[in-house]
């Protein structure tokens, strides 16, 4: 399970994985939106560093419980 969710004036994105709540969001974005996950444990999605809402692609590194936040 792949989502988005808002706290503090900006929006992160999260995974949720084999029971695991991982929340992250892009350095510096206003917006982080998580939009698919593979068979891997890859995140792809969006982020938006502006107000003008100029989106970029982004794709994680595998998302594994050995990743430690």
């Amino acid at each position: 399970v792949i989502g988005s969710y808002f706290f503090g004036g900006t929006y992160y994105s999260f995974a949720l994985i084999s029971g695991a709540f991982y929340s992250f969001g892009y350095p510096g974005a206003t917006g982080t939106f998580a939009q698919g996950i593979n068979a891997a444990g890859q995140v792809v999605g969006a982020y938006t560093m502006d107000s003008n809402l100029t989106y970029h692609g982004f794709i994680t590194s595998p998302i594994t419980a050995a990743v430690e936040h």
